[in-house]
């Protein structure tokens, strides 16, 4: 049976997939382990934690966007 630890690993490798590895919004290379995931639509604006609604970016750039919603041309590297 798989941990609640690996299946977060196994959400974030799909997540980080979206982009090609690196942060949605600046473009940098993204590790794993620095790999934080955003929502597109923020919870209390009503979305979900639904793959489709959730994004990689490094920290720098999701301290940034914060709890705002972000534009298309905003995430410039997101497939």
């Amino acid at each position: 049976m798989r941990t609640l630890k690996q299946k977060k690993l196994t959400i974030k490798h799909i997540i980080l997939e979206k982009t090609g590895g690196v942060c949605a919004r600046c473009g940098r290379p993204l590790p794993l382990e620095k790999t934080t995931i955003d929502h597109l639509i923020p919870k209390y604006r009503g979305g979900t934690d639904e793959l489709g609604n959730l994004i990689p970016m490094c920290k720098r750039c999701n301290k940034q966007k914060g709890s705002r919603l972000v534009g298309a041309e905003e995430l410039k590297y997101l497939k």
